[in-house]
């Protein structure tokens, strides 16, 4: 433990992978929702049908940056950018 600065710790790592989560998230809700409304279907489908493959598609991105976090936070890594090359391989 190093004091108030572990808050911190994970910090990098979490907001590189928001970031890019959320963009992917987002653009892809909206381009099912439009193209669902496009089809005509239901608003409650739309939205459900949408939001699933943003879940999904964002999940890409987010879970391996998380595990990243993680591993930064428990201290079994110190270096964000060295983990991210070791999650890679």
């Amino acid at each position: 433990m190093q004091g108030p600065k572990d808050v911190y710790r994970g910090l990098t790592g979490a907001v590189l992978g928001t970031i890019p989560t959320a963009m992917l998230y987002f653009t892809t809700y909206e381009w099912c929702k439009t193209r669902l409304e496009a089809r005509g279907a239901p608003s409650a489908i739309t939205h459900l049908a949408s939001a699933s493959a943003g879940a999904v598609m964002s999940a890409f991105i987010r879970v391996p940056t998380d595990t990243i976090k993680h591993r930064v936070q428990a201290y079994m890594e110190t270096d964000v950018f060295l983990v991210s090359l070791k999650c890679i391989r």
